[in-house]
Protein backbone atom coordinates (compact mmCIF):
# COMPACT_ATOMS: atom_id res chain seq x y z
CA UNK A 1 0.00 0.00 0.00
CA UNK A 2 1.65 3.09 -0.98
CA UNK A 3 1.40 6.75 0.91
CA UNK A 4 -1.62 7.94 -0.79
CA UNK A 5 -3.53 5.26 -0.64
CA UNK A 6 -3.06 5.45 3.86
CA UNK A 7 -3.68 8.95 3.18
CA UNK A 8 -7.07 8.36 1.60
CA UNK A 9 -7.82 5.98 4.32
CA UNK A 10 -7.11 8.77 7.28
CA UNK A 11 -9.50 11.54 5.39
CA UNK A 12 -12.26 8.44 4.65
CA UNK A 13 -12.27 7.47 8.22
CA UNK A 14 -12.41 11.18 9.27
CA UNK A 15 -14.97 12.03 6.98
CA UNK A 16 -16.94 9.49 8.59
CA UNK A 17 -16.04 10.29 12.11
CA UNK A 18 -17.08 14.08 10.90
CA UNK A 19 -20.48 12.83 9.66
CA UNK A 20 -21.61 10.91 13.17
CA UNK A 21 -20.07 13.95 15.19
CA UNK A 22 -22.61 15.94 13.26
CA UNK A 23 -25.29 14.08 13.85
CA UNK A 24 -24.46 13.57 17.61
CA UNK A 25 -24.16 17.11 17.96
CA UNK A 26 -27.42 18.29 16.11
CA UNK A 27 -29.09 15.97 19.33
CA UNK A 28 -26.85 17.74 22.04
CA UNK A 29 -25.77 20.92 20.97
CA UNK A 30 -26.29 22.54 24.92
CA UNK A 31 -23.14 23.56 27.43
CA UNK A 32 -19.88 22.59 24.75
CA UNK A 33 -16.77 24.42 25.85
CA UNK A 34 -14.08 24.71 24.33
CA UNK A 35 -11.82 21.84 22.94
CA UNK A 36 -9.07 20.47 25.23
CA UNK A 37 -6.55 17.72 24.59
CA UNK A 38 -7.16 15.59 27.95
CA UNK A 39 -10.88 15.29 26.82
CA UNK A 40 -9.48 14.70 22.95
CA UNK A 41 -6.90 11.71 25.06
CA UNK A 42 -9.76 10.06 27.10
CA UNK A 43 -11.90 10.12 24.01
CA UNK A 44 -9.25 8.74 21.50
CA UNK A 45 -8.51 6.17 24.27
CA UNK A 46 -12.28 4.74 24.42
CA UNK A 47 -12.30 5.12 20.56
CA UNK A 48 -9.89 3.20 19.52
CA UNK A 49 -11.05 -0.12 21.23
CA UNK A 50 -14.91 0.80 19.72
CA UNK A 51 -15.45 -2.24 17.12
CA UNK A 52 -18.77 -0.62 15.30
CA UNK A 53 -20.08 2.39 14.30
CA UNK A 54 -22.81 1.86 16.65
CA UNK A 55 -20.33 1.60 19.85
CA UNK A 56 -18.67 4.90 18.59
CA UNK A 57 -21.85 6.85 18.26
CA UNK A 58 -22.84 5.57 21.79
CA UNK A 59 -19.08 6.81 23.04
CA UNK A 60 -19.73 10.38 20.91
CA UNK A 61 -23.19 10.38 22.97
CA UNK A 62 -21.31 9.66 26.72
CA UNK A 63 -18.97 12.37 25.46
CA UNK A 64 -19.80 14.99 23.22
CA UNK A 65 -17.18 17.30 24.28
CA UNK A 66 -13.69 14.82 24.04
CA UNK A 67 -15.32 13.67 20.39
CA UNK A 68 -15.16 17.06 19.58
CA UNK A 69 -11.56 18.22 20.79
CA UNK A 70 -10.80 14.78 19.28
CA UNK A 71 -12.24 15.98 16.25
CA UNK A 72 -9.90 19.34 16.62
CA UNK A 73 -6.73 17.40 17.10
CA UNK A 74 -7.27 15.03 13.66
CA UNK A 75 -7.63 18.44 11.51
CA UNK A 76 -4.69 19.79 13.11
CA UNK A 77 -2.18 16.80 12.06
CA UNK A 78 -0.36 18.01 9.02
CA UNK A 79 1.89 15.11 8.19
CA UNK A 80 1.48 11.56 8.06
CA UNK A 81 4.87 10.04 8.18
CA UNK A 82 6.23 6.43 9.23
CA UNK A 83 8.94 8.68 11.39
CA UNK A 84 8.17 8.46 15.08
CA UNK A 85 5.02 6.34 14.76
CA UNK A 86 5.30 3.13 16.85
CA UNK A 87 3.17 1.02 14.54
CA UNK A 88 3.88 1.15 10.33
CA UNK A 89 0.77 3.45 9.27
CA UNK A 90 -0.29 0.64 6.64
CA UNK A 91 -0.23 -1.82 9.76
CA UNK A 92 -3.14 0.36 11.38
CA UNK A 93 -5.23 -0.36 8.30
CA UNK A 94 -5.64 -3.72 9.16
CA UNK A 95 -6.46 -3.42 12.63
CA UNK A 96 -10.59 -4.52 12.90
CA UNK A 97 -11.58 -0.92 14.81
CA UNK A 98 -13.30 1.52 12.31
CA UNK A 99 -11.25 4.13 13.15
CA UNK A 100 -8.10 2.86 14.12
CA UNK A 101 -6.08 4.82 11.69
CA UNK A 102 -7.37 8.19 12.38
CA UNK A 103 -7.15 7.62 16.04
CA UNK A 104 -3.59 6.20 16.50
CA UNK A 105 -2.37 9.36 14.57
CA UNK A 106 -4.10 11.70 17.03
CA UNK A 107 -3.02 9.36 20.14
CA UNK A 108 0.39 10.68 18.63
CA UNK A 109 -0.47 14.19 17.85
CA UNK A 110 -2.04 14.41 21.44
CA UNK A 111 1.29 12.75 23.33
CA UNK A 112 3.93 14.94 20.87
CA UNK A 113 1.83 18.34 22.29
CA UNK A 114 2.60 17.53 25.67
CA UNK A 115 5.82 19.04 25.72
CA UNK A 116 5.22 21.27 22.38
CA UNK A 117 1.80 23.22 23.70
CA UNK A 118 1.83 22.21 27.34
CA UNK A 119 -0.89 25.15 27.26
CA UNK A 120 -3.19 22.75 25.75
CA UNK A 121 -2.87 20.41 28.83
CA UNK A 122 -4.36 23.19 31.57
Amino acid sequence: MNTQDIWKAFHDQREEFCRLHEAEVKRDWNGLTAPLAKQALGFAESLILCPTIESVQARMRQDLEGSRSFLVVADNVLSLTEKGGTEPLEARLKKSTPFYLLTSVVLEQLKGSKTTQPHLWK
